[in-house]
């Protein structure tokens, strides 16, 4: 049972061989499920020995003594930011600034990005060498170029790069409805962002004063579990997918069409695995209430749609990325090459 949508997600056990672990007779299984995949060591009564994770963190049997004798620093906790973040090759000195953001991006393959979006796009594998003459590296890659959309009503409202017609309404339908963390129709959030927009009514007025309100109310910390938007908005606190739920439900719940993306963004000299929201004003602008962004740089690479059942699907890209920088170009005009 898929624990984000509820529902029945497929499951599957490949058994690999049969070896000798620290002397026992042990099965290596392997199990995947929504592209992620871990291996463990069973034997044949089904006692665990050892189990390996996507993001190469090893799990032993140990006897209680053994892991209450380990040593206080070995059982420090991990850092779960950097232990999934995904190297860049080049530090970037004001990710705000950039208007144009060209990635190679080392792992994966163009096709398993999913999410669509006007102002990012796959670019023909044949552009690297027209970029700066490097050669392709080996195993799958693509490459990638951002652009940062203009704000609506003052930059023209539409992206820098080429121009789409917007989505038919059908298609965004589903971005008004509430879901199951998403809780656009409880009286307590249809009040909340009544209360928050006041008597604004333009979109971007509105998407502006969520932002604003999230970014200023809800504490910076870690959280581990599933959010809903109700949970936040009586503890306001947590990382990014909080503040990205908590926003998406106010917008929903005020008729703006608002999807949640998760992808990377670049912070301190790395990318880290990040979730934000998306407001469809004509086209889909991303909004980062976690970072105070009230139009996302172009540092945020989306991968995925994170509602739901879709958020697992993340898992399947960490621990094999790397990212190069291939060209930027500032707000003001300047180019940067690798």
């Amino acid at each position: 049972l898929n624990p984000l949508a509820l529902n029945p997600e497929p499951l599957y056990f490949t058994v690999r061989r049969l070896e000798l672990f620290e002397g026992r007779e042990a099965l290596v299984i392997e199990t995947d499920v929504a592209g992620l995949s871990t291996t463990s060591w069973v034997t044949p009564d089904g006692e665990v020995l050892k189990e390996t994770s996507p993001l190469g963190w090893e799990l032993r049997r140990t006897t209680r003594e053994e892991a209450l004798s380990a040593p206080i620093e070995a059982a420090s906790a991990p850092d779960l930011l950097s232990a999934t973040s995904v190297s860049i090759d080049r530090r970037l000195d004001d990710p705000t600034r950039i208007a144009t953001l060209t990635l190679l991006v080392e792992g994966i393959e163009g096709e398993e990005i999913t999410i669509a979006r006007s102002w990012q796009r796959v670019l023909p594998q044949d552009r690297l060498a027209a970029h700066d003459h490097r050669s392709a590296p080996p195993g799958p890659w693509c490459l990638i170029e951002l652009t940062r959309p203009h704000t609506p009503g003052i930059e023209g409202g539409v992206p820098a790069g080429d121009v789409v017609a917007p989505a038919p309404p059908s298609s965004i339908e589903r971005h008004r409805r509430p879901s199951l963390f998403v809780q656009s129709d409880d009286a307590r959030i249809v009040a909340k962002a009544a209360q928050i927009v006041g008597t604004r009514t333009d979109p971007w007025e509105q998407t502006v004063a969520l932002n604003q309100w999230v970014f200023s109310t809800l504490t910076k910390r870690l959280s581990v579990g599933l959010p809903s938007a109700v949970d936040v908005l009586l503890t306001p606190a947590g990382d990014c997918h909080e503040h990205t739920v908590i926003f998406t439900a106010l917008a929903r719940s005020l008729g703006l069409p608002t999807r949640m993306v998760a992808g990377l963004v670049y912070w301190q000299g790395r990318l880290f695995y990040h979730a934000w929201p998306e407001v469809w004003i004509g086209q889909w602008i991303p909004t980062d209430p976690t970072l105070g962004q009230l139009v996302a740089d172009a540092t945020h690479l989306g991968l995925i749609e994170a509602e739901n059942e879709q958020l697992i699907a993340l898992g399947q890209f960490i621990g094999k990325l790397q990212v190069q920088v291939v060209e930027v170009v500032s707000r003001d005009n300047s180019e940067s090459h690798d």
